[in-house]
């Protein structure tokens, strides 16, 4: 890469599909299986080991920083699931959370004028061409507005075209990697597809969050920004700006009391507005959370969003609903209509099922209050990812493949606050709520 490169990430990346498969593959050596299989054991005392991994955490961050897309995104979760590296290296791969390799501005003014008609000194009374916080998709500019701060978000010039190639490489592999699962890789391929290429739509965003800035705000200490609409387009999504700190700072810095109280309002608004209105954002990395001096939680990004029908929902409640009353015989009823029953009954093993469930549904159960650790977090993955007995009997129809996403991502979130709860009595309280499902305008 020469120093134009350097200077201009953007014209360096990498848009060829041998390029970004290699890129990729990189990755997947870096992060394999096998290193956090054993990560999620305990962590290594050997030095050696860590310091490779904290290299080898500062390279990824580099790289995935200039390649955004898909690829960054794969960065961004690992960048918060436990035991996946040494903590000190964690925090390092915190970084993608909210920053990569800035894109120049020159690049970003082009998308300005395309879509909003003006250069940016037309625009906006004030604006800091530096950006606050850089993304797989786009980056985040302070700006003034009409007297008001205000955060602009704007799109990468090709990085739509990146992520339908990243998407394509997916959706080849998909069979491949389905085989002797009980899962159809072409459809849960197309349901990555349709959600990740949403994200590129920042007028649908703009939306979103409109219809969740309604719904969050009817739970207390919930917040999401403001959408400036005459400064929104496809490409660019202009919101209230809101003071807050970061979420790495809010886990170093807040009081556990704080904590507790901040993880219980994240966990209220996902799974309210999920069970109550069958919608929900899905892409709970920590980057998308701010937390203000006077206690409340801003909700940043709903470029992810999924909706569910009623039949989908009135058909997961029983199982929950069940397995919270530890009732082994209505979860074995109710089961089978949650689409997940990947072989006939007479051949799946109810009882390792049982013991699968029971680890999974441990913070909503007797005794409370429960305290979410990182440790548990690990263990979680390690029973139902890397050591799943249960993975050839369990099948992932489309409508699930977010749902893990969510479920997983706020543990992790809800892990790194030590965040302690009544949690039994707000899942009851979801999984009980009505079924209203609301669609975005």
């Amino acid at each position: 890469m020469n120093n134009r490169d350097k200077e201009a990430p953007l014209e360096g990346l990498a848009k060829g599909f041998r390029q970004r498969t290699l890129a990729t593959a990189k990755l997947a050596g870096k992060m394999g299986v096998s290193y956090v299989k054993r990560a999620v054991k305990g962590p290594s005392s050997d030095n050696s080991d860590r310091e490779a991994a904290i290299k080898g955490a500062v390279e990824l961050v580099e790289q995935l920083g200039k390649l955004k897309g898909l690829a960054m995104k794969v960065g961004q979760i690992a960048s918060y699931v436990p035991g996946a590296f040494p903590p000190e290296a964690q925090k390092v791969l915190a970084e993608l959370q909210s920053r990569s390799t800035p894109v120049r501005f020159e690049h970003l003014e082009e998308v300005l004028i395309q879509d909003l008609g003006a250069p940016v000194s037309q625009l906006f009374e004030d604006f800091d061409r530096d950006p606050v916080a850089s993304a797989s998709v786009g980056q985040v500019h302070r700006a003034r507005y009409q007297g008001r701060d205000v955060a602009v978000k704007i799109q990468y010039p090709e990085v739509k075209a990146l992520m339908a190639s990243d998407l394509k490489m997916v959706s080849m592999f998909s069979r491949v990697l389905v085989v002797g699962t009980p899962n159809d890789g072409e459809a849960l391929a197309k349901e990555l597809r349709d959600r990740m290429l949403e994200e590129c739509d920042y007028a649908l965003e703009a939306r979103r969050q409109r219809l969740f800035r309604e719904l969050y705000g009817r739970l207390p200490g919930c917040r999401v920004p403001e959408v400036i609409g005459e400064r929104s387009s496809t490409r660019v999504l202009t919101s209230e700006w809101i003071d807050g700190l970061p979420f790495e700072r809010f886990a170093d810095q807040g009081s556990q009391e704080e904590k507790n109280e901040a993880g219980a309002k994240i966990f209220d608004a996902v799974f309210q507005t999920l069970f109550h209105h069958g919608i929900y954002n899905g892409d709970p990395h920590p980057g998308n959370y701010l937390f203000t001096k006077d206690g409340e939680v801003v909700f940043l990004d709903f470029g992810c969003v999924r909706e569910f029908s009623a039949t989908f929902l009135d058909n997961w409640k029983p199982m929950e609903r069940a397995m919270h009353a530890r009732d082994r015989e209505g979860v074995r009823r109710a089961f089978p209509a949650t689409g997940m029953m990947g072989v006939a009954a007479d051949k799946f093993d109810w009882d390792l099922h049982w013991e699968v469930m029971e680890y999974v549904c441990r913070p909503y159960q007797p005794p409370q209050p429960f305290r979410f650790t990182q440790e548990y977090v690990a263990e979680s993955y390690d029973r139902l990812l890397f050591n799943a007995k249960v993975a050839g009997m369990i099948a992932t129809p489309p409508e699930w493949l977010l749902i893990n996403r969510v479920h997983w991502g706020l543990n992790s979130v809800l892990g790194r606050l030590h965040a302690t709860s009544d949690w039994g009595e707000r899942w009851h309280r979801a999984i009980w709520s009505e079924t209203q499902p609301i669609r975005c305008p």
